[in-house]
């Protein structure tokens, strides 16, 4: 069950849309012990079927190709779909559990953004100049494929998949609480007692599709992981809860933060730090601050 999970979050981390069902092989080498292993992974980070790069990140099993009704991941139409991961997908233990815990493992084994793009740069993208890349595509694409195939020239497509895979190992780590998401995160020193539910709301509002948690006690006690989107930001409800600003809050999934509404601390607010929100590759997006206190600029202009 745990090498599914861990099939089942290569191929989504890595849009590879194609290894689902027909491109999957289930191998064993004992007669006994059976496992997944992907082959023909062409199509990854993007690109589909037709060449084009056109499926942005995250992607998951229920995402369209853009503009029309058919799935970017192999083994579902409008009439069928993979009963396998249907069933699994609609189990709440390996959504919850499973394949978070498979998630984290991976990470802690060496599955992080930095050392995938040590693979994908230095052993395999700059292992050839531009010119042969150049040769390859026009072999490939041009002199044997003709126009049907021009989509598919895209070079090494370096910058594209730095921001690809950087997006998606992020959402996906937000959405199960594992790897970079636990890093990436606001610390929030406030005093702030219990009150009655509906008195005190933290709002955020995301770059993108995302998950964020509050926690306390260094993280070990989850006041709530919630989705948000572009058009319904998260909302967390945290009046029944103490704060101490002895003891600081978090606020995880800082790489996806554009707008954050802390004015339910106001005054109670001694210090907010939002340096771990930044990163490499997708920086640090912040473009609104609310924490509830007037203040005035002086100037002597």
């Amino acid at each position: 069950m745990h090498k599914l999970a861990a099939y089942y979050i290569f191929f989504l981390r890595f849009g590879l849309v194609d290894s689902v069902e027909r491109n999957a092989q289930l191998k064993t080498y004992d007669g006994q012990h059976w496992h997944y292993e992907p082959w023909d992974m062409d199509i990854a980070l993007g690109n589909t079927n037709q060449g084009a790069l056109v499926l942005n990140p995250p992607i998951n099993r229920s995402s369209l190709e853009p503009g029309t009704t058919t799935y970017a991941y192999s083994g579902r139409s409008t009439t069928t779909s993979n009963v396998l991961w249907d069933c699994l997908e609609a189990w709440e233990y390996w959504s919850d559990t499973i394949v978070p815990e498979v998630a984290q493992s991976l990470y802690d084994a060496g599955l992080s953004y930095n050392n995938i793009m040590k693979i994908m740069d230095g052993g395999y993208a700059e292992a050839w100049s531009e010119s042969m890349y150049n040769d390859s595509g026009y072999f490939k694409y041009i002199e044997s494929g003709g126009a049907d195939w021009l989509a598919w020239l895209q070079g090494s497509r370096t910058s594209h998949r730095h921001w690809w895979v950087s997006t998606s190992m992020n959402y996906y780590d937000a959405r199960w609480s594992c790897g970079s998401f636990n890093e990436h995160r606001v610390r929030l020193f406030a005093d702030k007692a219990i009150n009655t539910v509906g008195t005190d709301i933290v709002t955020i509002k995301p770059t993108s599709d995302t998950y964020f948690k509050i926690a306390q006690q260094e993280g070990r006690t989850s006041l709530g992981v919630q989705p948000a989107t572009r058009l319904v930001p998260a909302e967390f409800d945290i009046s029944t809860y103490a704060f101490s600003a002895k003891d600081p809050s978090y606020i995880y999934g800082g790489t996806f933060i554009e707008e954050i509404d802390l004015s339910c601390f106001a005054e109670k607010l001694k210090a907010v730090d939002f340096s771990l929100c930044y990163d490499g590759v997708l920086g640090a997006p912040i473009k609104k601050i609310n924490i509830g206190i007037p203040y005035t600029i002086n100037s002597s202009t």
